[in-house]
């Protein structure tokens, strides 16, 4: 990132939300005790958290579209 030109730009540089979004959607699951993952499952894993932490209209319009087919 080039910080001093996204400061001069009044961009905002914190990546406090994009931690927390991380720790809440990924850590959460991914890192319990004894859980190993490739990184196939992770991305479908991420995938369903993102969705699951989301709007909660969006869990079941997902599930619904799966069962369609």
């Amino acid at each position: 990132m080039d910080d001093p030109t996204y400061v001069a730009n009044g961009w905002r540089i914190g990546s406090k939300s994009v931690e927390s979004t991380c720790k809440t959607v990924v850590n959460q699951r991914l890192k319990l005790a004894g859980m190993r993952w490739g990184e196939g499952g992770t991305d479908k894993m991420c995938h369903l958290r993102a969705i699951l932490r989301s709007e909660p209209s969006q869990w079941n319009l997902f599930w619904s579209r799966c069962a369609q087919g």
